[in-house]
């Protein structure tokens, strides 16, 4: 029974994973802008316009756990397209409905194995972060053992109350550190990216906000280590409020984002390099990969309307010169003019000269 248990997830691991690869060779019609990031080439990329406004984001391969959130036809980033709606009740701590988890990791992702993943976020000038745990779960990176048999917590950045950011990696040490100087803005897009380079004594946690490095934390254990050395087996965003969400709210994002160095994939090849010299996702679009489009022929004018030629006049015979006049008796006067004759009834006669 547990051969079978297992031949089935592989199975639907594999399934799940091809079609995210599926989807980003969809995606490959676009190109790449000169120095930025290759999204048709990394492991995933969406900004969900090519969905229907109202598709579950649980319909779509990769994702699960995410009741509550579907496409929407409103509040894309940078003002086009869609993006995804994600809401919660007050009081609700979102499990299984809030946020969206992600799985389609391939087998391996682990010790020297780098994660780049990137989203925009949009939340109301009234949004909530607090929890009863001091910070929002937001961008968790999952981990479970080799075996698979065991949940090994999350390498993640929470949100705190005040829109900043902290660090944590559970369970084998605990560790929080803050990641101050990047506040979730509220009202407006604003594009965050993590990345972590899982080791047990050499990883690192780093941040970015719209492009630009906030900071990186190095010397840390991110993968656990002996018995519990761990794998990463899921992205989930916003998945949980400890505590339940203090209101009814909703948030809104876009532009997901995935790359891997690991598990068989060596994604970094088609990065971006920020100022400092680390390779990331950065700010890169679909909408800035596209091509320009190619303007049309400009159109020919036409040929100048020629006025056709004004109809050619007979030539207007000159006044006849009178040859001669003969006034006859009955008061009528011969005109010869020419070689015609006219006959002119005058009571006078013609007087030539």
């Amino acid at each position: 029974m547990r051969l079978l248990t297992g031949l089935v997830a592989t199975l639907l691991l594999s399934c799940s994973v091809q079609g995210a690869n599926d989807m980003a060779q969809a995606k490959a019609g676009f190109k790449t802008k000169a120095g930025s990031t290759n999204l048709s080439k990394i492991i995933r990329y969406e900004n969900f316009d090519d969905y229907e406004s109202g598709t579950k984001l649980s319909t779509l391969p990769g994702f699960s756990a995410c009741a509550n959130t579907s496409v929407v036809d409103k509040l894309g980033y940078a003002g086009g397209g869609k993006s995804l709606r994600t809401w919660i009740a007050a009081g609700d701590e979102g499990w299984g409905r809030f946020g969206f988890e992600y799985t389609a990791i391939p087998k391996g992702v682990s010790t020297g194995s780098t994660i780049w993943w990137r989203q925009a976020f949009w939340v109301p000038a009234d949004f909530n972060f607090r929890t009863n745990s001091g910070s929002l779960k937001w961008f968790r990176i999952g981990r479970r053992t080799i075996q698979g048999d065991k949940n090994r917590g999350c390498t993640e950045l929470q949100l705190k109350a005040d829109g900043n950011w902290r660090s944590l990696v559970e369970y084998d040490h605990d560790q929080w550190t803050n990641f101050d100087g990047a506040k979730m803005p509220r009202g407006t897009w604003a594009m965050y990216e993590k990345s972590v380079f899982f080791h047990p004594t050499e990883g690192s946690i780093t941040l970015w906000k719209d492009g630009k490095l906030v900071k990186k934390q190095t010397g840390i254990n991110t993968i656990g280590s002996g018995v519990n050395t761990a794998q990463v087996t899921r992205l989930l965003f916003s998945t949980y409020f400890n505590g339940g969400s203090p209101k009814t709210q909703e948030a809104y994002t876009d532009e997901f984002a995935l790359a891997i160095d690991g598990g068989g994939r060596k994604d970094s090849v088609f990065l971006d390099t920020d100022a400092q010299g680390n390779k990331f996702i950065g700010m890169a679009t679909a909408d800035q990969t596209l091509p320009p489009p190619i303007d049309p022929d400009p159109p020919i004018d036409p040929p100048p309307i020629i006025d056709p030629e004004p109809p050619v006049e007979p030539p207007v015979e000159p006044p006849g010169v009178i040859e001669d006049a003969i006034t006859l008796a009955h008061g009528k006067t011969v005109v010869h003019i020419r070689e015609d004759e006219v006959l002119i009834t005058s009571d006078k006669p013609i007087i030539q000269g």
